[in-house]
């Protein structure tokens, strides 16, 4: 009896990865959004929530640029605004290394 149920249990465990299906679980998760997308995300909820003027609507997003600031890892992504839109000017978005929002600046502090 012992031996049916031991020959069983290593039958099963050698059959389970064959039960498995192509791609694994990372096939279904949401993909992670890049850090402009987030920065974009950001600049609009904080024009929604009046924070920012809303001319910086439609701003283009520049090159991330990753830094490390007394020893923190965090993104900086920069917004440029055209004449025609209101003020012209340059808008800087701070993110975690992990995609977060910290701050919105007018300078790359």
């Amino acid at each position: 009896m012992k031996m049916k149920l031991t020959l069983a249990m290593a039958a099963i465990a050698l059959a389970l990865p064959l039960l498995a299906h192509p791609g694994g679980h990372d096939d279904e998760q949401v993909r992670e959004k890049s850090i402009p997308e987030k920065a974009e995300d950001a600049v609009m909820r904080e024009i929604t929530r009046a924070k920012l003027d809303a001319s910086w609507r439609g701003a283009a997003a520049g090159k991330p640029a990753l830094r490390t600031v007394k020893g923190v890892k965090q993104w900086v992504v920069p917004f440029a605004k055209k004449a025609g839109n209101g003020k012209a000017g340059t808008l800087y978005v701070t993110l975690t290394e992990a995609g977060d929002f910290v701050r919105t600046s007018a300078s790359p502090r």
